[in-house]
């Protein structure tokens, strides 16, 4: 999207007329519906995304007027909100105000160690612009795919709130610099965990602080299908993107990776062995699933089924050895009831054909 340089102004104004973005994509969905005040949010910037290292950087080296903060008018027509550079507007606050610096040493001790004088401009650069879609891309650029990455959840809930604002996930593929299969893909993992909290009644907290192990399991097709996930070209924004009948399933999952609510139950110890869930939730007979949660070990369960696959090659080339033995005997008629078993076992090797081979894909 080009940028309408019309719709943007840059401004000098005091910090005083300058508000924290409560709509924030960084901050949790559950604080962006709660009516909290200008230092409650502030508070929780502080605490969650580390503004006291702006704010030493600007008490050592002062204000750099060269990168302005992004805002929009407010309706009150004499403030306005910052959609871009919310961790510097909370570091100026906390620097222009001793007092409220010593509110942010209760839960961060370190404010405390700032020089009590510190020199600020009277006005902050701030290019104010017409409304929040007019900066998607810079947002998307810097946030997303640029220098200065969100965490991962954070990311997904932008581009989940650009599908709500009506734009097609190829518009948002170009709008935040990443292939349409990455928005895909991140956007299915988004509605995934909103389906588990909203439809499924699942606690989905532990997921979403660790999003990126919840990607990076979300990437491994085994694991998908366990919970009949669709592929990243598949996702289709009108529609929940699980069945209805997966919570049990889903919810497994979440509990083998994050542990449910009082933190049991979790197998998963790195997600590098993320590869090895998917072998042991991919086991059709379910056997090794239950080893899993017997010794909460994922390794136990993978040997249990090379155990009984070195069983089935074991009785596959005993059946080999066999019929090329009654092959060499050159008889030159048989039974029919003979011919019946070679009938029988016909089928059953076509159904052991039907068998997947091993696949170690792990593509998103």
């Amino acid at each position: 999207m080009a940028r309408d340089d019309a719709s943007w102004t840059l401004q000098y104004l005091p910090l005083s007329s300058l508000r924290l973005d409560q709509q924030n994509p960084r901050l949790p969905e559950k604080h962006q519906l709660e009516d909290l005040t200008q230092d409650e949010l502030a508070a929780l910037i502080d605490k969650h995304y580390d503004a006291l290292q702006i704010a030493r950087s600007i008490a050592r080296h002062g204000y750099f007027q060269s990168e302005p903060l992004i805002a929009i008018a407010n309706d009150d027509g004499h403030s306005y909100t910052v959609v871009e550079g919310n961790r510097r507007l909370t570091a100026l606050r906390a620097l222009s105000s001793s007092e409220f610096r010593d509110r942010l040493s209760q839960q961060t001790a370190a404010w405390k160690s700032l020089p009590l004088e510190i020199a600020l401009p009277e006005t902050i650069p701030v290019v104010i612009v017409r409304d929040r879609q007019s900066i998607v891309p810079l947002i998307g650029f810097r946030h997303i795919s640029g220098i200065e990455p969100w965490e991962p959840w954070a990311q997904a809930r932008f581009i989940a709130r650009l599908v709500d604002e009506g734009n097609s996930l190829e518009e948002i593929s170009e709008l935040v610099g990443r292939s349409l299969t990455e928005v895909r893909s991140m956007y299915r993992d988004h509605a995934v965990l909103q389906q588990a909290s909203d439809q499924f009644n699942l606690d989905t907290s532990r997921a979403e602080e660790s999003f990126g192990v919840f990607t990076a399991a979300m990437g491994r097709t085994k694991i998908r299908d366990y919970i009949r996930a669709p592929s990243p070209r598949e996702v289709d924004p009108e529609l929940w993107p699980l069945p209805d009948d997966s919570a049990e399933h889903l919810e497994r999952l979440l509990t083998y990776v994050f542990g449910d609510e009082d933190g049991e139950g979790r197998v998963l110890q790195d997600s590098r062995q993320l590869q090895a869930l998917g072998e042991v939730l991919s086991d059709p007979t379910g056997v090794a699933e239950t080893v899993m949660v017997e010794t909460k070990s994922i390794n136990e369960a993978l040997q249990s089924m090379q155990a009984r696959g070195q069983q089935f090659q074991s009785f596959v080339r005993s059946a080999e050895r066999a019929l090329n033995s009654a092959k060499e005997l050159d008889v030159l008629t048989m039974d029919g009831s003979v011919r019946d078993r070679l009938i029988v076992m016909k089928e059953i090797i076509e159904e052991l054909l039907a068998i997947p081979t091993s696949d170690t894909s792990g593509a998103a």
